[in-house]
């Protein structure tokens, strides 16, 4: 090859890399974006909490969904203890305006290990002493008629004695926490904080 092909050959090679590291990064911050909460809304959670002395907190308690549609609603969980604590959240479709508890066959429970239609949860997470951390958790429904839709999240606290222990986030403890049948927490295991109630209005 001549000299002036080897030096083209280099710069190619040389703008290919810069252009696949800037698309990753690009790729990287979006995926970061949406498996995270924005600094504005975790503020917004934590003073909601602070002024209400609330355990867990939503900012609206009722969300209008369009079919098929994603929707993005935060949650925050405040760890009151004075130590590291694992929590676990899950959801639960207690019934439908117009059909009552019949009204949500599509999405019973949902949590860690579960997939379901209807709600993405956030993994089981240690949160430090005194502090808030907030959780995305993401609406798509298929299949479903028009109404509105009544849901139940419960949130978990690790109650175990042995500091450590408690601050262990165990999948498999996580995903057997509640029963995935009847939606009955594991109380040998767990504490039960606070249930929040919402609706999804689906459009």
């Amino acid at each position: 090859l001549s000299i002036n092909a080897i030096v083209v050959l280099i710069l190619a090679i040389t703008i290919l890399g810069l252009g696949i590291a800037f698309i990753r990064g690009q790729f990287g911050a979006l995926q970061e974006q949406f498996s995270t909460v924005s600094a504005e809304v975790k503020a917004d959670l934590e003073k909601k909490i602070k002024d209400s002395g609330e355990l867990v907190a939503f900012l609206q308690s009722e969300v209008d969904v369009d079919l098929g549609t994603k929707k993005r609603v935060n949650f925050a969980i405040l760890n009151a203890e004075t130590r590291p604590v694992c929590f676990v959240s899950w959801i639960k479709c207690t019934g439908a305006l117009s059909a009552g508890a019949a009204g949500c066959p599509a999405m019973f429970v949902g949590g860690p290990g579960v997939t379901t239609k209807w709600i993405s949860m956030p993994p089981p997470k240690t949160i430090r002493s005194s502090s808030v951390e907030a959780y995305p958790m993401d609406i798509q429904i298929q299949g479903a008629k028009a109404d509105s839709y009544f849901v139940e999240l419960t949130v978990l606290k690790k109650n175990s004695a042995d500091d450590t222990e408690a601050a262990a986030c165990d999948p498999t403890d996580a995903a057997a926490s509640i029963s995935q049948t009847d939606g009955t927490p594991d109380t040998s295991k767990w504490d039960v904080l606070p249930i929040k109630q919402f609706i999804i209005n689906l459009k």
